[in-house]
């Protein structure tokens, strides 16, 4: 029997080299239930020439640096939406660069976890708009040690496996 055995943990993670299966694997492997809210955007296109335009206005006139990751967390919403309607109770949930998720798809997190953990693995400088979420934790962890001087973050390394090997 493992630690985590019969607990359940919603996990949101970028897919970027594979990354969100091996932290699903692992996390598996100590005995979660996985739900993997994660989603994949590097197929991202803008549905049409409007669309590039509103963005491109957001961005550089209003200074919405994060519109386009608005987009894409908007296209996934409502699936990630319905798949969290059939979680009953989680015991834990773990989000790295939340920014990518809406607030609606946070409070619906919030809603159904006991334990919301954040992780943003990029500087706080890179990626601002994390700020805006912070609050819909019971903690956050940051990896920039130039970061470890703003307030209610903690430190955290990157992590590793020890069921298997990464190739």
């Amino acid at each position: 029997m493992t630690l985590f055995e019969g607990k359940t943990i919603i996990l949101g993670t970028p897919t970027d080299h594979q990354f969100s299966a091996i932290i699903e694997r692992e996390l598996r492997h100590q005995g979660f239930n996985v739900v993997n809210i994660s989603y994949n955007t590097s197929d991202f296109k803008y549905r049409n020439i409007f669309e590039r335009l509103k963005s491109f206005a957001h961005k550089n006139f209003l200074e919405h640096t994060d519109y386009k990751v608005y987009l894409k967390s908007k296209r996934f919403e409502a699936q990630i939406l319905e798949q969290l309607s059939r979680v009953g109770i989680a015991d834990y949930a773990l989000l790295i660069r939340p920014d990518q998720y809406s607030h609606q798809v946070l409070d619906a997190i919030r809603s159904r976890a006991i334990h919301i953990v954040g992780y943003q693995w990029d500087g706080l400088r890179r990626f601002p708009n994390v700020r805006k979420c912070m609050d819909y934790f019971d903690r956050f962890f940051v990896f920039d040690p130039n970061d470890i001087a703003d307030e209610n973050v903690l430190p955290l390394t990157n992590f590793y496996t020890n069921s298997f090997k990464i190739q």
